[in-house]
């Protein structure tokens, strides 16, 4: 593998989205990568081809704009390390076995002019390789992609999909377990990515008569699994408790589940209730803040909070 100091000239420089394409979108959320791949042909002293590592071409490009002035930070960050949210997926790329393809990853903190316009300059000794349209001393032939910025996705309540699940006689007599499955709708080519939430927590508890009725979040996981189970402790005394497990991956989407429990003295009322919310993200990293709620009869609510 060669170094930068090995380059004489750079015979070709393109710049491509990572899916082949020269146009996308990205979210102006800091979260949403897109990855791209710069493709570099490079030459020795002796015109022979040179092969670089994608860290050796990540240290010596610059992005640029359409004039070859250098793109802030503050308009568009790049990074050598995928994140959780990179999205178009990197497809094969074809070209020259001579040539070498740095990846690397795109991110925009900020809604600014669209669309955005990006170009690759890098230096060989005192000479500029850039590939803007305006500026471009004729030693690489013009190219860009265009990024269109799109704000930060707003979600609201109609944007859940939520699926229920019941399971009746769980652990006795009138004993109900439901189970509630959350996730985006898929309208608009949504892809639910992942959750976050505080697990086996138990927000709700309501006692009226021989009648417990208890909620509680399972794990984080979206995924679906359907050997997957979750075992919960419900503690309502110094002596009594009862162990619930049960499957809770048997949709996509994050799991919470509202257990009804026949037992105790008829004539006994209590309840108590603790706040829950948990984010939902979808594959460009936008964020769904989503407030979870309980009537204390075995109904769970949840909704986005905007």
């Amino acid at each position: 593998m060669n170094t930068w100091s090995d380059i004489k000239t750079i015979y070709k420089l393109y710049i491509y989205i990572s899916n082949g394409e020269k146009s996308t979108s990205i979210y102006a959320n800091k979260a949403h990568q897109v990855p791209i791949n710069i493709i570099i042909e490079a030459r020795d002293a002796k015109n022979n081809s040179i092969i670089l590592s994608n860290e050796e071409i990540y240290k010596h490009i610059k992005l640029v704009d359409y004039k070859n002035d250098a793109i802030p930070n503050s308009i568009l960050e790049v990074s050598d390390k995928e994140g959780a949210y990179a999205y178009p997926i990197p497809k094969p790329i074809t070209y020259s076995s001579a040539a070498s393809s740095c990846l690397c990853y795109l991110s925009v903190p900020k809604v600014s002019e669209s669309p955005l316009k990006v170009s690759v300059s890098v230096m060989v000794g005192d000479t500029e390789y850039t590939t803007s349209t305006i500026n471009n001393n004729n030693n690489a032939t013009p190219d860009f992609i265009s990024l269109n910025i799109q704000p930060q996705r707003i979600f609201n309540n109609d944007d859940l999909d939520i699926v229920t699940k019941n399971e009746s006689d769980f652990g006795g007599y009138n004993c109900v377990l439901r189970k509630y499955y959350v996730r985006f709708k898929t309208a608009q080519n949504t892809i639910t990515h992942d959750a976050l939430c505080d697990t086996g927590y138990w927000f709700h508890y309501k006692q009226t008569g021989n009648y417990k009725g208890c909620c509680t979040s399972t794990d984080s996981s979206i995924k679906r699994d359907i050997s997957a189970t979750y075992t919960k402790k419900f503690t309502f005394t110094s002596s009594w408790s009862i162990t619930v497990t049960s499957k809770n991956h048997e949709e996509t989407g994050i799991c919470f589940w509202s257990y009804r429990v026949w037992h105790g003295a008829l004539w006994s009322y209590s309840e108590w209730k603790k706040s829950l919310h948990f984010f939902l993200h979808d594959q460009y990293g936008n964020r769904a803040d989503i407030n979870v709620t309980s009537n204390g009869d075995n109904q769970i609510s949840f909704n986005v909070i905007v």
